[in-house]
């Protein structure tokens, strides 16, 4: 079957070359010839030609001088029609079809009688299923089963695209009536009492021997006798396709997955054995159907003679183990009843040990074999032991370094994320300054130089004010964690009053009230606490209007030093107040004032080394206070070695002792300002 098969479709790829040659060249029929044709119901066909072939020009094209040269083209290949026609015993009709609803065929028959006069032949599948959409390949293609608008009844074609040049020309095809294929189907020997159906690429069952139609239900489509034009397709009914079929969705589902394996169905009421196989060149399957019982008879009969045996092997088998297990059982109480107390022993030792209490006696039970086994799980538990021991101060050491890792990665990477943010601007308006001056360097006037040059020296100066800052934080231990005190005695008034005298020189237009500063001592690292008053200082006249009062305070108490700095700025509002000291935070109204946010943040950090506390009371148009409290005397007398301290938190205060001897203040000198 598939060799036939293959045959019909190379004949068809001769006839689509026989096609394009006869289109590409010219030619004039003899007179004979041209007598046959004439116009019937608006088509131009031929209205005669025993043993010649039928031409149809559809009534949808109107036929001028270029499709009359068409019809005698092709005229050309008439002696192939009839040569392809004879020359298989399967084939029953050779075509072409044009895209043009150009219809010439072998054998002749009265085509204006048995078409539709306004027929569209692209519309058919013996044509579509050929074309570039469908058949991109180009090569020789199987139709499904189909009615043949000429009149042959049931049947497949091998079709194949003809083009020239300027595309697709038509399709000649090579029809096989179904019966035609049925007869090799039937007469194919099929062990089993079985049979063989062919299948189409949409599931649709193409032939169906007589043997076959009792089991599928359906009876196999015959002659059909036309009461009219086929006007459209017109295919095998949906009972003959398995998809649409549930007692044969098994096999659907084989063929669609493209397996090889059996499958079982139930038609009617036998059981039955289906293989199937793809027949090459075309999308069909053979299926080959069997009954179940035919082929698995053999099997059965052994399954029977192999049933009797195995049950007289049971029986055999089974006496034998019952004799065994009975020995077994004596045999397990005697040793069970000499084994069970150590074992307990062992496992009541096993449960303690994995409730971690590693050190454990080994149970003895005067079985030399599980004393050896107390022992070996005795000194596994003690090494377990020293194990842990190690491995966790292993872990302590890695995740106190760990910490101090990130501790120091966290802090640098907010750092240079700061000093990259505090730069951008200022060097932004240094450089756009510059292009400025660079441009229009001739046509400004001196004034607009030094204007320029003015917005240069504040950018610059707010780039040094940002470094400065960075680098006070950096000496006073602000990004690896590590703050080192020199205690000594501090006069804090004196202190205070050079600070205030400085700030005055600083901005002479503000006005700095040091009338309330009273005797007040605390021990504590003199450059610390002069870098922590001075940003309080400083602070407060930054956002002070000009001619504001700014006003130092100290109060002595028995165990505390209190210093009060406060300004008549615009205040600070309550949602920014919680958030004043955290690092590199400024609030709303510093807009236009320089500054990075580090000022109060180090302040408060400082104070609380020295185990003291700092307090910000504000309110918006009220102006600012900030109160600082460090204790009087600090552990041990004289000079304190350097270390780090923790910070203090406001509940440590009320325990430093107050016991210890304060040494003289030392000399004071200029104070750093950190801007805030």
């Amino acid at each position: 079957m598939g060799a036939s098969l293959r045959g019909i479709q190379d004949l068809t790829t001769l006839l689509a070359h026989q096609a394009r040659e006869a289109l590409a060249t010219p030619h004039v029929p003899p007179a004979a010839e041209r007598a046959r044709y004439g116009v019937r119901r608006g088509a131009f066909v031929t209205l005669y030609g025993k043993d010649q072939s039928a031409s149809f020009y559809s009534g949808v094209t109107k036929v001028g001088p270029e499709q009359i040269d068409r019809v005698w083209r092709l005229s050309q290949i008439d002696p192939a029609l009839k040569g392809l026609t004879q020359a298989n015993p399967l084939v029953s009709q050779a075509y072409f079809n044009g895209r043009d609803s150009y219809n010439r065929i072998y054998p002749y028959f009265d085509t204006w009688r048995q078409y539709a006069p306004n027929m569209r032949i692209p519309d058919y599948n013996f044509y579509y299923e050929a074309d570039a959409r469908h058949n991109p390949g180009r090569g020789p293609v199987w139709t499904e089963t189909y009615l043949d608008p000429a009149g042959a009844g049931w049947m497949v074609s091998s079709i194949a695209p003809v083009y020239s040049p300027h595309g697709l020309e038509g399709v000649v095809g090579l029809d096989i009536p179904l019966k035609a294929m049925l007869q090799p189907i039937a007469d194919m020997a099929v062990p089993w009492h079985g049979y063989a159906v062919l299948i189409g690429r949409d599931g649709t069952i193409l032939t169906l021997p007589p043997q076959a139609e009792r089991d599928f239900g359906i009876t196999e489509l015959g002659e059909h006798h036309y009461a009219g034009a086929v006007t459209r397709n017109i295919f095998k009914p949906a009972r003959f396709n398995i998809r649409n079929r549930q007692d044969l969705q098994p096999l659907a589902r084989a063929l669609w997955a493209k397996t090889d394996a059996t499958v079982r169905l139930r038609l009617g009421d036998r059981d039955m054995v289906v293989a199937h196989s793809h027949i090459a060149g075309t999308n069909w399957t053979l299926a080959i159907v069997a009954p179940a019982s035919e082929i698995f008879a053999d099997a059965v009969d052994l399954r029977t003679r192999l049933r009797r045996i195995g049950l007289m092997m049971a029986g055999a088998l089974a006496t034998f183990y019952i004799l065994f297990l009975g020995f077994l059982y004596v045999r397990t109480k005697v040793l069970s009843e000499k084994l069970s107390r150590p074992l307990t022993d062992i496992g009541n030792t096993i449960l303690k040990i994995g409730a971690g209490e590693l050190d454990q006696p080994a149970p003895r039970s005067g079985v030399v074999e599980l004393d050896a086994v107390s022992r070996s799980l005795v000194g596994m538990a003690r090494g377990l032991s020293k194990a842990y021991a190690t491995i966790a101060e292993q872990e302590r050491h890695v995740s106190e370094a760990l910490e101090r890792e990130r501790a120091i990665t966290s802090a640098q990477r907010r750092f240079i994320d700061v000093v990259s943010h505090e730069l951008r601007t200022p060097l932004t308006m240094i450089d756009s300054t510059a292009q400025i001056l660079d441009r229009r360097a001739a046509k400004l006037a001196p004034d607009d130089v030094r204007d320029r040059a003015a917005i240069v020296r504040r950018a610059a100066a707010r780039c040094e004010n940002v470094l400065s800052s960075m680098l006070q934080l950096i000496r006073l231990g602000g990004l690896d964690g590590d703050r080192n005190l020199e205690i000594v005695a501090i006069d804090v008034a004196a202190l205070l009053r050079d600070l205030a005298a400085l700030a005055q020189e600083r901005r002479p237009d503000h006005i700095f009230d040091t009338t309330q500063i009273g005797a007040a001592e605390t021990e504590g690292d003199l450059e610390m606490l002069r870098t922590v008053f001075a940003a309080i200082i400083d602070n407060a006249a930054r956002y002070s209007p000009p001619q504001s009062r700014i006003w130092i305070e100290t109060h002595a108490e028995p165990r505390w030093c209190r210093v009060v700095i406060g300004d008549q700025g615009p205040g600070i509002p309550p949602d920014e107040l919680s958030r004043i000291g955290h690092r590199f935070y400024r609030g709303d109204n510093s807009a236009g004032t320089g500054g990075a946010g580090l000022g109060l943040f180090m302040a408060n950090e400082l104070i609380g080394l020295h185990g003291g506390r700092l307090d910000i009371r504000s309110a918006p148009d009220r102006g600012t206070e900030v109160e600082v409290m460090l204790p009087v005397q600090r552990t041990g007398a004289g000079h304190r070695e350097p270390g780090t301290l923790r910070s203090a938190s406001s509940d440590d205060l009320g325990d430093k002792h107050e016991t210890q001897t304060k040494e003289s203040a030392a000399p004071l000198g200029p104070a750093p300002v950190v801007p805030i």
